[in-house]
């Protein structure tokens, strides 16, 4: 992070100043624009939802045209007596040839309109009694069975809009009202008038704008009765957006992370009307502002960069002399001198950079005679330092004057020194293998042992599996030593100290026992705690804190020390430290 701000700074002045220049230009003109953009973007959409709530209400206007068309054309059908004579008789045979004549002149002139592709009339019984040549597969041909016609005949002579139709290339509206006898008001039958779809869709094919744009009409059940998009007609709503079924008339809008949609409800028959405006429509308006914006702010860049390099160059000329000059320093020419006099800032630099040649040829001489003051501490330190190798050589030849001298109790001490320093220096190594560990701990207890005329035991098992897995150097020899000084020494019978060690998952344990003096539980609780951070420190007990935040600090805060023991009859240490195999 530090190298991404510091990069800068390695560049030219004049660079500098001149992408300063631009900033201080640019950041209001991408302000402004983004201020723009925003005020441009609510515009926008605000025009959007105006034009289409605009067509939705040119829209609900002619599709009550429709309405109404259809209305009056099926109450034509209910009301005329030719019809009503028709359906009146019983049997095909009582039918008067010219009431029926006259029934199918009012039945053909009604479907001679455009949009009313085919009319059937059915008596009470179901038995088709008039229709015009084109004919509609429905109901897989059986009007009886049809799951709507319940509706319709309970529907006190309403008009009804049933369902959409394939037919052919289009689609056709069932459109279906039960005929009363106008006397009686009995039901005597039931009309079937097929609407063509293709007219309620024209109403609205001019007013798309966009491929993605889709204008469509739903009955209040959510089933699509009419739309721009072919695969829709028929089928719910819900198959294609997330929208409710009409509900309430007025104008209202939704959107989702595609589309925005603006609707509205047909006060006659609860038909919702929906425009769903993609968001690339306003995607693209925006845009194109956008790039009006930004040809306006390239012109107004294109003029600051122009001023920004004349201006830069007038305030750097004086600068880049100064650095000239430095670069003869940097070159070992310590006589020259700036000769740029004036009052600013940059003159005061001038002045300052001739002060500092100066104090430059003071301070040399200084320097050289510091450098050979620490050259020479340097040396004295180096010699100060211990050879470990003088250390073992120096030993050897102590061992080897006691087996000469036959003193072998000192040859083995100084054998066991030897190994234990051996390994204790180990070339400046912190880390050790468990193996090498155990060989210095063996060689501390062989001292300890003969120091204190062999008045205690001790057994070692390690797991071979821990053996070659690494482990801080020096970690267990406290722990022991700890055992003798607190445990074993002065204890009155004879002392036995166990080491054992073994894997467990991702960690190592090791456990070390002793049958000494034990610890009071009071000293002990505080022991533990302090081992886990929360306690002071025991004077007494240094040693094992040092190794405690040794293995907490490599291994993590879930490895450490954790003490258990009985006063008078022994004391336990835990060490649990994790397993690193190479």
């Amino acid at each position: 992070m530090r190298t991404f701000f510091a990069f800068p700074n390695h560049w030219p002045l004049r660079v500098r100043l001149i992408i300063l220049f631009l900033l201080i230009a640019i950041l209001p003109l991408v302000f402004l624009m983004q201020v723009f953009y925003a005020n441009s973007k609510e515009m926008i959409v605000d025009n959007f939802t105006a034009n289409t709530k605009l067509s939705l209400e040119i829209i609900n206007s002619k599709l009550d045209s429709v309405l109404d068309s259809v209305e009056e054309n099926t109450v034509r059908l209910y009301a005329d007596p030719n019809i009503q004579s028709l359906l009146s008789r019983s049997g095909r045979d009582a039918v008067d040839i010219v009431t029926f004549n006259n029934a199918m002149g009012l039945i053909n002139t009604i479907k001679s309109r455009k949009d009313i592709y085919s009319i059937e009339i059915y008596d009470q019984d179901l038995h088709i009694r008039a229709q015009t040549q084109e004919w509609v597969l429905h109901d897989n041909g059986s009007l009886a069975n049809a799951a709507w016609l319940q509706d319709v005949l309970n529907g006190e002579g309403k008009t009804k809009w049933v369902k959409a139709l394939p037919n052919g290339g289009g689609h056709l509206l069932l459109v279906s009202r039960a005929i009363n006898d106008l006397i009686a008001f009995r039901n005597v039958g039931v009309m079937l008038l097929f609407f063509d779809e293709g007219e309620i869709r024209s109403i609205f094919t001019g007013l798309l704008e966009h491929p993605l744009q889709v204008i469509f009409v739903a009955d209040e059940h959510g089933t699509v009765f009419s739309s721009s998009r072919e695969e829709m007609i028929g089928k719910p709503l819900t198959e294609f957006y997330d929208l409710l079924p009409a509900s309430a008339a007025g104008l209202g809008q939704s959107q989702d992370a595609r589309n925005r949609y603006y609707y509205t409800t047909n006060e006659k028959n609860g038909w919702r009307m929906v425009n769903v405006i993609p968001n690339k429509m306003i995607e693209q308006k925006l845009l194109q502002t956008k790039y009006f914006a930004l040809g306006l702010m390239m012109i107004g860049i294109a003029v600051i960069v122009f001023l920004s390099v004349v201006t830069s160059k007038w305030i750097t000329k004086p600068i880049t002399s100064l650095k000239n000059l430095m670069l003869q320093v940097q070159d070992g020419d310590y006589t020259v001198r700036s000769d740029i006099y004036r009052r600013d800032e940059i003159g005061r630099l001038s002045h300052g950079f001739n002060v500092m040649i100066n104090r430059i040829n003071e301070q040399m001489t200084k320097i050289v005679d510091e450098q050979q003051q620490k050259t020479e501490l340097e040396l004295n330190a180096m010699q100060m330092q211990i050879n470990p190798h003088f250390l073992y050589n120096s030993l050897e030849i102590i061992k080897g004057m006691a087996e000469r001298q036959s003193v072998q109790t000192i040859s083995e001490m100084t054998l066991n020194l030897a190994g234990f320093y051996r390994i204790a220096l180990s070339q400046g190594r912190e880390v050790i293998t468990i193996r090498d560990e155990l060989r210095l701990l063996d060689n501390y207890l062989k001292l300890q042992s003969m120091y204190l005329e062999h008045t205690f035991d001790y057994y070692v098992e390690v797991n071979e599996d821990a053996l070659d897995c690494k482990i801080l150097k020096l970690i267990l020899q406290p722990l022991v030593e700890n055992s003798i000084q607190h445990g074993i020494k002065g204890l009155g019978r004879r002392g036995y100290i166990e080491i054992v060690g073994s894997v467990q998952d991702d960690s190592v344990r090791f456990e070390i026992t002793d049958n000494g003096h034990g610890i009071e539980s009071g000293k002990l609780a505080d022991i533990n705690r302090s081992l886990a951070g929360s306690g002071d420190r025991d004077a007494d007990s240094y040693g094992i804190y040092n190794v405690n935040r040794r293995i907490r600090l490599f291994y993590g805060k879930d490895c450490g020390l954790h003490y258990t023991s009985i006063e008078g009859e022994g004391t336990t240490v835990t060490t649990v430290i994790g397993k690193i195999e190479k």
